[in-house]
């Protein structure tokens, strides 16, 4: 990965700690992906555990 990212990854980090963020507590993240077909879909949902479709 190059170091862009990692720079932009180490910003939005620190201000999130510095926004009062508690890193100790687990965050329930939800995201969501378009795909062109079901097909597409099922088989990338394939590759993440404990994910749903």
């Amino acid at each position: 990965m190059s170091s862009q990212y990692e720079d932009i990854s180490s910003t939005v980090l620190r201000r999130m700690k510095e926004g009062g963020f508690n890193f100790a507590q687990i965050h329930p993240i939800e995201f969501y992906a378009v795909f062109p077909d079901e097909a597409r879909a099922r088989r990338a949902a394939g590759q993440f555990r404990g994910e749903s479709l």
